[in-house]
């Protein structure tokens, strides 16, 4: 979203730059580590690496060099990907290799007392069963997003989904589409100002283009002409190349 705050005056002044797509997030595990924990992640990250340059350093010649070239590969694929953030895979084989590095340096893990050990030998099964049952409580939300999209509308709930943590806003993205598109149809006013309200506050922090054409087009329905044209005139500014939004910014001249 800062990125579609300064985008218009960018383009502005380089109009030999092409418009990039609607994108939500940097392809760059470093970036996205520093937007969403600030000052403290990055602090972390220059701590940790130094950590990992001084192991490296620490073997010999030899075997350091050849361990930084195992790391290389996935701390490259950090550039362009979000490698750590997606995949539990590539976080357990970097600490693999993070193992190795510090085993060559003769670093000494602390023992686990009998206490800890049964705290943790515990909360094994309880991490376990809460495991499966938000694996399969994302399943079940999965087939009813599904069902409702492809198959029954019309008998089909997000009851599921909408509590789901990791499918709640995919949910709710299409209860509101169903809401706004019923509005529309029958002149529900309730509908489309449950809508607007919901639409209002989404655009702040994903500010989708799709948005913008519906959240203007309920404006015009409840009469809102001073709230459309400026919801236009930034979305104009933010998608030049979409003719719906220039068709609708129009009717405000």
């Amino acid at each position: 979203n800062a990125w579609y705050d300064i985008a218009p005056d960018f383009y502005l002044q380089n109009n030999d730059v092409k418009h990039v797509p609607f994108i939500t997030h940097p392809h760059n595990e470093i970036l996205i580590w520093v937007i969403e924990t600030g000052v403290v992640g990055v602090l972390g990250g220059v701590i940790i690496s130094w950590i990992i340059i001084n192991g490296l350093i620490k073997n010999r010649f030899k075997a350091g060099l050849s361990m930084l070239g195992v790391l290389v590969p996935i701390i490259l694929h950090t550039q362009v990907e979000l490698p750590f953030y997606l995949s539990s895979l590539h976080w357990l084989l970097f600490v693999f290799l993070l193992y190795i590095v510090f085993k060559g340096v003769g670093v000494h893990f602390v023992n686990i007392n009998d206490v800890s050990y049964r705290y943790i030998f515990l909360s094994i099964p309880l991490l376990y069963i809460f495991g499966m049952y938000f694996l399969y409580h994302s399943e079940i939300s999965r087939r009813e997003i599904y069902k409702f999209v492809n198959k029954d509308f019309d008998n089909s709930t997000l009851d599921k989904s909408l509590v789901n943590y990791y499918f709640q806003p995919d949910a709710e993205r299409l209860l509101m589409n169903v809401l706004f598109y019923s509005g529309m149809k029958h002149q529900d006013k309730m509908n489309i100002q449950m809508y607007i309200g919901w639409a209002e506050e989404y655009i702040k922090y994903m500010p989708d283009e799709n948005i913008y054409e519906e959240l203007s087009q309920a404006y015009e329905v409840m009469g809102q002409e001073k709230e459309k044209c400026q919801l236009l005139l930034q979305g104009v500014r933010r998608y030049p190349e979409n003719i719906q939004l220039n068709t609708y910014f129009d009717s405000c001249s």
